[in-house]
Parts: C-alpha cells; structure tokens; sequence
C-alpha cells in the first residue's frame, strides 16, 4: 500500500467527518490533525493549504455520488426507468453516507468550490449524467432547460431530503421516495397531447 495514498486519504476521510460537525467555517488544520489522529503538520506535507485541503475533500464527496448515479446509466433503457434508478441510487448514495452529504453544504459555500479545479473535476465526473441528460432533451423526453435547472429540480431536491433524514434521524419509506422521486421526474418531463 503507497503510505503517501493512505495518509491523503486518512485525511480526506477526517476533513468530511469534521466538515460535517463544525462547518466549514469551524474547520482547522489543528482541528483536523485532532479528528486524523496524526501531527498537526502532516496535513501540510499533503496539502498546501486548508482550502486546498477542502476542494480535494468536496472533490472526493462529488466523484463518490456521481459514481454512484452514473452506474444506473443503461443505454437503451427508457427514460423515466433510468431516471428513477439515478435518483434513488443519489438518495441511497446520501443517506448512507451522512458525513459526506451533512458536509456537502459547507462545502458548496466554500470560495473553493468555484475555483477552476473543482468546476473541472465537477464537469468530468457528472459527464455522464450530464450526456444522459442532453440524450433526453434531444429526444423530446424531458424539458430543454439549463443543466442546472434541472439539477435543481431533481437531484437536489433528492439530496435534500436524504438531508432531512439523515437530520432528524429518520428513514423515509420507500412510498414516500417512490412519490418524490415521481413529483421531481414529472417537473421535468414534457406532457404529450395526443
């Protein structure tokens, strides 16, 4: 095992714990040696700076869920089936990963979550979502709106209700997603006239 890997990983694996209990504003690099259980200047061997040490923690936490709902991607298979495995793997992605999607937050009002960086390693991982989506707009299947608004329509809102279980320490049933997930996918979708 390359001791170099493990070490970055021991601490990217303690920032999102930590990011996920005191935010991104209570988040120091002593903090972090504390939660890592190694010496303060080990993170600074790795990283070269607090912010840089984040941007890789978010990095890390967007190619865990784009994997996870870019698995569901079949070609061939109908959109709205595609759709409702994307969305429920995201759901599933977050609810059992509490610290990455309590942290999530946090991260996205980072000053380094829009540098260059992270907006590049954002774009390659959700790539395939993103062709998916285009696939379907081109299609007619859903509506020809930005990316973004349909993130926000959809994938956020999924987000952000495993948020709100994981919050008040409850498990939402699996009535209640199927109708979530159905409300998110109708937004999107055009009405056909016959």
């Amino acid at each position: 095992m390359n001791v170099h890997s493990s070490r970055e990983d021991q601490l990217l694996d303690a920032a999102i714990r930590l990011a996920s209990k005191v935010g991104a504003d209570g988040f120091s690099m002593k903090a972090l040696a504390a939660e890592a259980d190694l010496a303060v200047g080990t993170a600074y061997r790795y990283f070269d700076s607090r912010e840089a040490l984040l941007a890789r923690a978010y990095c890390r936490c967007l190619s865990d869920a784009a994997a996870a709902m870019s698995d569901q991607i079949k070609p061939g298979d109908a959109f709205a089936e595609t759709y409702r495995r994307v969305w429920m793997a995201l759901y599933h992605y977050c609810f059992n990963h509490p610290e990455a999607t309590l942290c999530r937050a946090h991260f996205d009002g980072l000053p380094s979550a829009q540098n260059a960086m992270v907006q590049a390693h954002k774009e390659q991982q959700f790539a395939p979502v993103a062709a998916w989506i285009q696939q379907a707009i081109g299609r007619g299947d859903i509506k020809d709106l930005p990316h973004s608004v349909i993130g926000v329509l959809s994938f956020e809102a999924c987000f952000g209700l495993a948020r709100l279980a994981i919050q008040d320490h409850q498990t939402i049933d699996q009535a209640l997603l199927e109708q979530v997930c159905q409300g998110t996918l109708s937004a999107l979708c055009i009405e056909k006239t016959s």
